[in-house]
């Protein structure tokens, strides 16, 4: 359903925006939340036919969520690997259009 991606987009930029704030000050207390909410709001983009702005946003989650699960240990491992592979859909899917999606539609990490 395109209007509901339209609207958790909307509520997922407020939550990066809020979390970018609370990270900035507290990247411990902080920073997986703010690499989960982006890498959500890249699945909704996606959602509302945006792959590349997805893929850019996924990227930057992991990278936020690497670092955060190098300063502890498995504290990120499950959103990081759900990620690469909604990473890996989307880019199957943008150079290959007629492909299925083989990830779940609105699942939250």
């Amino acid at each position: 359903c395109a209007g509901r991606a339209e609207e958790s987009l909307s509520d997922f930029d407020e939550a990066v925006a809020e979390l970018r704030e609370l990270a900035e000050a507290e990247p411990g207390a902080y920073g997986a939340s703010l690499g989960r909410a982006i890498g959500n709001r890249a699945l909704a983009l996606d959602e509302t036919g945006k792959p590349r702005e997805a893929l850019a946003g996924l990227d930057e989650a992991l990278q936020i969520l690497r670092e955060r699960d190098t300063a502890e240990p498995g504290s990120c491992d499950q959103a990081i690997e759900a990620f690469l592979h909604d990473r890996r859909v989307i880019e199957a899917e943008t150079s290959s259009p007629t492909s299925s999606s083989a990830r779940g539609q609105g699942v939250s990490r």
